[in-house]
């Protein structure tokens, strides 16, 4: 783990800095008492910072075995600081200190861990993060496969790629004039003319659609900001789903919670599988689960101290 994904999270370690910090986040959403709220919680946000971060350097000495249990709950620990900044009452109830995910324990003969699923709950970490931190709501019943949270990581495009000649996003290729280009292939891939891939992008991710138009080689989309609304890599590469289903402004923090949770309790509880799983080395999901849990360690520090910084 390169030392550089904690630099964002620096100015954390001082209690008088988080303190400033959670009264400025609580005077922005014009909270009664800020400055007495901020004093009441900035030990607390910065433990919470703390023992995440402890959490991933164990993680980083770890057997690969290890691994999913000791990220998770490190993650878990930097959900609730970023919580804490929008919530200075967190957590009010004990139904929120619950997982808020389910996955089935005792898994199927026949395991097949790309179908396996997850659930997320009514009550629950993550249904209330998602609300909290980023106003998803009616997640409640909705199910993913671990083949369904993989592809949306753009960092895991190239493996699909190599190992099964899916990749399940296209590059976004930057464009002299700064846009963004899209090759025109994904009309084909979602099923649409390009009138209605233009409504489309306007109705689901909120691009005017007077920002996308029709080139010679293939579609471009403007504006400064556009990037932010699709996936990127860790290199800063934007790509764009060839599926019409992750075009539903999931974040990719609650990608990561979902597999790591689903990883963790498949860690404790199917102790066979997971243990043949690295002693034979021939399934294909050796290599996405290795891949992911190394991109896990790296991005998603940087992706909670991006969240934090935006607030500084």
């Amino acid at each position: 783990m390169h030392e550089d994904v904690w630099t964002g999270f620096s100015p954390f370690r001082s209690v008088s800095f988080s303190q400033r910090f959670l009264a400025k986040c609580y005077r922005l959403d014009q909270l009664d008492k800020a400055e007495a709220l901020s004093y009441q919680n900035s030990y607390p946000f910065l433990y919470y910072l703390q023992y995440g971060r402890k959490h991933y350097a164990l993680a980083e000495k770890a057997p690969v075995e290890l691994k999913p249990l000791l990220l998770f709950y490190g993650m878990t620990q930097l959900v609730k600081a970023c919580l804490l900044t929008k919530d200075p009452d967190y957590p009010k109830t004990t139904e929120v200190l619950a997982h808020g995910a389910s996955t089935r324990k005792k898994k199927k003969k026949n395991y097949a861990f790309f179908k396996d699923e997850v659930r997320i709950q009514k009550h629950g970490l993550v249904p209330y993060f998602a609300n909290t931190l980023f106003g998803i709501k009616q997640l409640e019943g909705r199910k993913y496969t671990m083949d369904q949270l993989l592809r949306r990581l753009p960092d895991l495009n190239s493996l699909f790629a190599d190992m099964l000649r899916q990749p399940p996003l296209y590059k976004m290729i930057p464009e002299d004039s700064g846009e963004l280009g899209i090759p025109f292939d994904i009309l084909d891939d979602l099923h649409m003319t390009f009138p209605r891939f233009a409504s489309f992008l306007e109705r689901r991710l909120n691009i005017n659609a007077s920002q996308i138009s029709r080139t010679e080689k293939g579609i471009s989309i403007q504006g400064d900001t556009i990037k932010t609304k699709f996936p990127s890599s860790l290199s800063g590469q934007s790509y764009i789903p060839r599926s019409r289903e992750h075009y539903d402004n999931m974040p990719e923090v609650l990608v990561h919670f979902l597999l790591l949770y689903n990883l963790s309790m498949i860690s404790r509880y199917e102790t066979e599988w997971w243990s043949e799983l690295f002693l034979q080395t021939a399934a294909d999901e050796l290599p996405f689960i290795e891949t992911f849990l190394h991109l896990t360690k790296e991005k998603i520090p940087l992706l909670i101290a991006r969240y934090l910084r935006d607030f500084m």
